[in-house]
């Protein structure tokens, strides 16, 4: 090693940083993991929208009132509006991807209320939890 003379500075000390190569990749992994989770959990919650007509939608509530087919839920109702002649509510609605059958031309859905009268007694159940839109494909 040579001595430093008052013209000359000592030589720099030049060392290698060791980045700890485990560590440093951990960040990219976490990074394609939550965006594997995202795209994941977009492509399950992919709903089918669909909008029905009814006379009387009396007692829908978005976001609560559910769609169903012999009593599995299918779907949501989305959002109650009037039409633009005023005379009818369309209901908009939101299926899963599984109900894609229902989001055919002539399926029926119908508005499922408490309903009594001299010859029967129907739709008890939703005294309590509220009418809810019945389907079939």
């Amino acid at each position: 090693m040579r001595q430093a003379t008052a013209t000359q500075p000592p030589p720099p000390v030049l060392e290698k940083m060791r980045w700890p190569v485990p560590t440093i990749w951990l960040i990219p992994v976490i990074a394609l993991i939550a965006a594997g989770y995202y795209a994941y959990d977009y492509f399950q919650d992919r709903r089918i929208p669909l909008t029905v007509t009814f006379a009387d939608a009396t007692g829908l509530r978005p976001g609560e009132t559910t769609v169903s087919h012999l009593g599995v839920p299918i779907g949501q109702v989305d959002t109650v509006e009037l039409s633009a002649d005023q005379n009818r509510a369309l209901v908009h609605l939101r299926l899963f991807a599984s109900a894609g059958a229902f989001a055919k031309q002539g399926a029926l859905f119908w508005i499922v209320r408490p309903e009594v009268s001299a010859q029967s007694v129907s739709g008890l159940g939703t005294i309590a939890s509220g009418p809810f839109i019945s389907a079939v494909p």
